[in-house]
């Protein structure tokens, strides 16, 4: 009974701050205060990563997933710097790679090895090509990373397709589909504004978008890998 109480109470106190820091981290991105922006970006992540680990304890790869999550967060703290760039988009990548090692249970169904999943792939390849062409990244290292990058991220996004159809849509899959479809959207718009600027003139605080969409895809990933 004590023991339940005291999970109850770190539980409770663990997702407080989170949702405080990330109201705040919010409210600063749509009111361009920068400082504030800045501080609280770097305690989302860890404040998220202590909340899963009272709720689920022993998830070690989410905790890694979301601790290369912040160092991503860390890096891309600057205005748009190609070395920062490169090293942030890496941690993210390792963050991906976490994340696909925890769904990796759902590429046991009978699905992934169908046609349909390689069809998937296929489009998804060319759409990542498409898109890093879109991009008009000159740089051909650059080009490469985010290349291999989105591939990453696609491929975690067929995962949560497959895993949704195979299931016939339970809630942990759907949620985990809309944790990697958020995060393509988080990633586009950050992937516009930084390289194609004349695409997000018109969009308001891009910065909000970009982390709304990334928190809560980050939010979702966990929650589903706490459910199965």
């Amino acid at each position: 009974m004590v023991s339940g109480t005291v999970f109850s109470v770190y539980s409770v106190l663990w997702g407080s701050l989170f949702c405080g820091v990330t109201l705040i981290h919010l409210i600063a991105c749509a009111a361009k205060f920068d400082v504030v922006r800045r501080v609280t970006k770097v305690c989302v992540m860890p404040l998220l990563a202590l909340w899963y680990s009272v709720l689920f304890p022993g998830g070690y790869t989410v905790l890694w997933a979301l601790i290369f999550g912040t160092v991503g967060d860390i890096l891309l703290l600057q205005p748009y710097k190609r070395t920062a760039f490169l090293a942030g988009l890496l941690a993210f990548f390792w963050g991906h790679i976490f994340w696909i090692v925890t769904f990796s249970g759902f590429l046991s169904y009978g699905l992934f090895t169908s046609p349909l999943f390689i069809a998937l792939l296929a489009v998804y390849g060319i759409v990542a090509v498409i898109f890093t062409w879109f991009l008009k990244i000159k740089e051909k290292v650059l080009c490469g990373a985010v290349f291999v990058y989105t591939l990453t991220l696609e491929l975690l996004n067929v995962i949560s397709v497959c895993a949704v159809l195979s299931t016939k849509g339970t809630n942990p899959t759907l949620l985990f589909l809309a944790g990697t479809s958020l995060f393509l959207l988080s990633d586009t718009i950050l992937a516009l504004t930084v390289f194609r600027k004349d695409m997000t003139k018109k969009l308001p605080v891009p910065d909000f978008w970009i982390m709304i969409t990334y928190i809560s895809a980050q939010v979702c990933l966990a929650f589903t890998a706490g459910m199965i």
